[in-house]
């Protein structure tokens, strides 16, 4: 038992160690490589090679047995895996987005991994690798369920922030408040750390269940480099932490609100809704809240879907849908595309979303509304936010900058068209 709890040790270290100097390398290409599928091949790559050869060298085994052909094989293998993982990062395919994504990739880089070291035996890389899949999912489910605790603990502890700041005053509230951030950041980076350890622990089991040539190093330049690598890792998966607590990590959220005042008379009005591409309405309208005298139902009408709002009085319903974590550039691209407005002729932003400025403002969008009779006061306001910094708005009333005012907010009898105005906005996340 205790040799079996020194090789996970031993393991977790390892791993640790490697994947520190493996994330410093990568934080140092990404500032010179463009962005493209080679540059995240290279990336990938220069994570597993630092993580094999510190493996390697903590378990006693040399990376090369003083053969060249092996080393050539090791450099194949490592570019093999990041081209792979590479392919698993840009493929658009909805399970390689998201947790589901981040769970395949990292598991099958885990599991790769495992079988490199073990390379060029057959049986031991067969062994490894099962090692690596094991361990690797496990690993990627308890890294993920850190990223996820950051996510749950945000709204509530913005909750207990406010109050901080309201009863305590606002030095003692931000000193508090500073303390609370690095105590939750480093809590979330023992997780992160558990993560890695399990996928090490059960690898270098595996190595001594192969019994490949195990030795106790004491190397006074093996123990500098792992004190090194776990240096930097701690510090960088605490920074990133860190930085999802303060500066971004929210849900994406789908946002839809409609405000009518019929100046105390009933009025049926049919206004648009998110659609996806087929037409349908998105399923995010149910449990709308409601503000007033007020039902509604989403209908089809000659337009499209819309929702019927049948009101008396001022009312408002308004609709806050989670769409859970956007984590990657193409997932934060994808949400903000891929949807449509109902009765509209909207058209969904082109190009890359995340290099957009501060505010981008798009072309008015042309919406069809209808009224059974006069109504004193409309506002419409659909939304949706990536949760990384970056949101849609469509908006109704709204200020015409020509003619320096508001555009009145009042409806006629009968269907009548309407322009909403569409803003995407980069902002930066605070807790």
């Amino acid at each position: 038992m205790r040799s079996l709890r020194e090789r996970a040790l031993q393991g977790t270290t390892a791993l640790l160690a490697g994947l520190g100097i493996g994330l410093l390398l990568k934080q140092l290409a990404s500032l010179v490589l463009p962005e493209s599928f080679i540059s995240d091949a290279v990336i990938y790559a220069l994570i597993v090679a630092p993580v094999f050869l510190v493996y390697r060298a903590a378990a006693g085994c040399p990376a090369w047995n003083g053969q060249k052909r092996e080393l050539y094989l090791t450099l194949a293998l490592c570019i093999i895996i990041g081209t792979s993982a590479a392919f698993l990062a840009r493929a658009n395919y909805p399970l390689l987005e998201g947790d589901s994504g981040d769970y395949i990739r990292y598991t099958f880089v885990i599991t790769a991994l495992g079988a490199l070291i073990g390379a060029p035996g057959k049986r031991s890389m067969a062994v490894l690798a099962l090692a690596g899949f094991i361990g690797g999912a496990a690993g990627t489910f308890v890294y993920l369920q850190g990223v996820d605790f950051i996510y749950f603990i945000k709204e509530p502890l913005r909750v207990v922030l406010n109050y901080l700041f309201n009863n305590i005053g606002m030095g003692m509230g931000s000193f508090i408040m500073n303390i609370i951030r690095l105590s939750l950041a480093a809590f979330v980076t023992l997780i992160f750390s558990l993560g890695v350890g399990i996928a090490g622990s059960s690898v270098s089991i595996a190595m001594n269940y192969e019994k490949t040539g195990w030795i106790n190093t004491r190397s006074v330049y093996l123990n500098i480099i792992r004190r090194l690598g776990i240096g930097i890792a701690v510090f960088m998966l605490f920074s990133y932490a860190y930085v999802l607590f303060t500066s971004g990590g929210e849900y994406a959220i789908i946002a839809s609100g409609v405000s009518i005042d019929t100046d105390n008379k009933t009025a049926t009005v049919y206004v648009p809704v998110f659609i996806d591409s087929k037409g349908a309405a998105l399923d995010v309208y149910d449990g709308s809240e409601i503000f007033g005298n007020a039902t509604y139902e989403i209908v089809d009408t000659e337009y499209g879907k819309a929702m019927k709002v049948t009101a008396t009085g001022n009312i408002l319903i308004f609709t806050k849908h989670s769409d859970g974590a956007k984590r990657s550039n193409r997932e934060v691209n994808r949400y903000l595309k891929d949807f449509g407005l109902s009765m509209s002729d909207f058209k969904p932003l082109e190009g890359d979303a995340t290099e957009i400025p501060p505010v981008k403002i798009m072309p008015k969008t042309g919406v069809w509304v209808y009224s059974d009779s006069e109504i004193k006061s409309l506002s419409l306001m659909l939304g949706r936010d990536s949760g990384v910094g970056i949101s849609y708005s469509i908006d109704f009333p709204y200020y015409d900058r020509s003619k320096n005012m508001m555009v009145p907010a009042n409806l006629t009898r009968g269907w009548q068209k309407i322009e909403l105005e569409t803003t995407i906005r980069r902002y930066q996340n605070f807790i």
